[in-house]
């Protein structure tokens, strides 16, 4: 059996047929840096708000209403490490995620550059109850079978 989607015009009443939820796999909570990096002004194209020099701010409350509003049940929350430092940190997504334990989920991230370091921050993250890793070889300017991963 197919999971089929309906919906209205505006989203509004996604549903999931044969229960299966909707889950986004590549969301942030964006932090004031995160959202200042000159990298992502590219996609304020995609809201409507291009001619702004940074990403404007949403709260967790916006987030939830946003995936309300696309059916959205799940999201997976990444933390953001590269070689300039964290964006957003494995601590910042662990709070968004107690706001909402039933609609978040967190994904550690860590600095590839100390592999025992890294070792030891998704460790503790999952003892905290994330449930992945996300590293992304492109920002490290690394192939993706790099040792360290």
């Amino acid at each position: 059996l197919k999971p089929r989607f309906t919906h209205s015009r505006d989203r509004s009443d996604l549903v999931a047929m044969a229960g299966c939820p909707v889950i986004d796999v590549w969301m942030q909570q964006p932090t004031p840096r995160f959202r200042k990096d000159p990298m992502f002004r590219p996609l304020l194209r995609w809201i409507g708000q291009g001619d702004q020099a940074e990403m404007p701010e949403f709260s967790t409350t916006d987030t939830l209403g946003m995936m309300d509003q696309a059916g959205v049940n799940l999201g997976l929350l990444s933390a953001w490490y590269g070689p300039e430092g964290p964006m957003i940190t494995n601590d910042d997504v662990a709070s968004v995620v107690r706001e909402a334990p039933g609609r978040f989920r967190g994904l550690c991230s860590a600095d590839i550059r100390d592999p025992v370091t890294a070792v030891r921050a998704v460790r503790s993250c999952v003892a905290d109850g994330f449930v992945g890793v996300r590293v992304l070889p492109w920002l490290w300017d690394t192939p993706p079978d790099d040792r360290r991963f």
